[in-house]
């Protein structure tokens, strides 16, 4: 199983092997047909881990990596949301690499700097930068002792039903809709 540590373990692998660099995006496994097709062709300038999720964001051309990089990726960045799970991995090769497993969401290729990537995993969405935004909120409601449950990135259930008149449903969408408008 994948724990915190090892993740941001891959979060710095990562940022060594894949940052920087375009890849072509599929998924051998047809499970992530869309998220693929959105990141193909895309640079992957960050990459950012927060206990078992890591983060990847690509964008249409290159951002330089430092300080304050995800207000700099604009609104057209895409965003990959990955949890492993119990038994996923994101693994990298020489390319060609071998051939992808069956479990294999997603294949990033690049042919020029030789490197191929698979990964197989749990959870694997993609959207814009308000999905993650929306999971850093949570989570830190979360580590603040705010009884709520992610179940899928995004979606949050707190106490009672998740309405406009639930007043932790409300908090937490203030604060996603407040940080969306920080990003801005």
């Amino acid at each position: 199983m994948v724990e915190g540590p090892s993740v941001h373990r891959v979060e710095l692998f990562h940022r060594r092997m894949l940052q920087g660099r375009v890849f072509q995006a599929t998924s051998p496994s047809r499970r992530f047909v869309d998220g693929a097709a959105a990141i193909n062709g895309r640079v992957l300038p960050h990459i950012e881990a927060h206990g078992k999720n890591i983060f990847y964001f690509f964008t249409p051309k290159k951002v330089k990596e430092e300080e304050g990089v995800l207000e700099k990726l604009g609104l057209d960045a895409v965003v990959v949301h990955i949890h492993f799970g119990m038994s996923g991995s994101l693994r990298t090769f020489p390319y060609p690499g071998p051939e992808p497993r069956e479990a294999t969401r997603l294949q990033l290729e690049n042919k020029k700097e030789g490197l191929v990537a698979h990964l197989s995993a749990t959870l694997c969405v993609h959207g814009n930068l308000e999905l993650y935004s929306c999971t850093q909120v949570a989570q830190e409601a979360v580590a603040e002792g705010v009884p709520i449950v992610s179940v899928y990135p995004g979606m949050v259930y707190g106490p009672g039903k998740l309405t406009a008149g639930n007043s932790l449903a409300l908090m937490v969408m203030l604060q996603i809709y407040q940080s969306f408008l920080e990003a801005q």
